[in-house]
């Protein structure tokens, strides 16, 4: 890809600089918290949310908009997905950029939430289940492998 020189911390001998460069230029990274312009950080972990923004910013918020927005609402405006993060309860506390890029990992099921238990502590009331996203955490290798298998299988990539 030879010298991009879009961030001043990956130069061009290392190893991703050329993947890096490719998703610059694709917009992969677009409203990425701690993403100054200037320095990519690419010994950070990658977070939850950032992964759900990377993977909305390549394919899905296009798959989404041009495809399945269309057929599921007709001329509703696609922004109606929203309402998934609602299921949530560690979501709504995050940045605005994130809202959309979770909702459309959820919708396509690349991403989901874990259900936790909550007991209420009084043997008049069951338990109940909450969503979590964790948008916080970082992904591992397990993590990593399930999104990239579900994003390849399941959008018959």
């Amino acid at each position: 890809m030879g010298d991009c020189g879009v961030y001043g911390d990956v130069l061009p001998d290392h190893y991703a600089y050329d993947a890096i460069c490719f998703g610059y230029y694709g917009d992969w990274f677009k409203n990425m918290a701690g993403m100054d312009g200037e320095n990519f950080k690419p010994d950070e972990a990658l977070l939850r949310k950032d992964a759900a923004l990377i993977l909305a910013n390549t394919l899905l918020a296009n798959l989404w908009n041009n495809y399945y927005a269309p057929l599921l609402y007709g001329n509703i405006n696609p922004a109606t997905i929203d309402f998934l993060i609602l299921a949530y309860q560690d979501v709504l506390d995050q940045q605005n950029a994130y809202f959309r890029p979770i909702a459309i990992v959820t919708y396509f099921g690349i991403m989901t939430g874990t259900e936790v238990t909550i007991e209420r502590g009084d043997p008049y009331y069951d338990s109940y289940e909450r969503l979590y996203f964790y948008p916080g955490n970082s992904i591992n290798r397990a993590e990593t492998a399930m999104i990239f298998a579900r994003f390849i299988l399941d959008l018959d990539l």
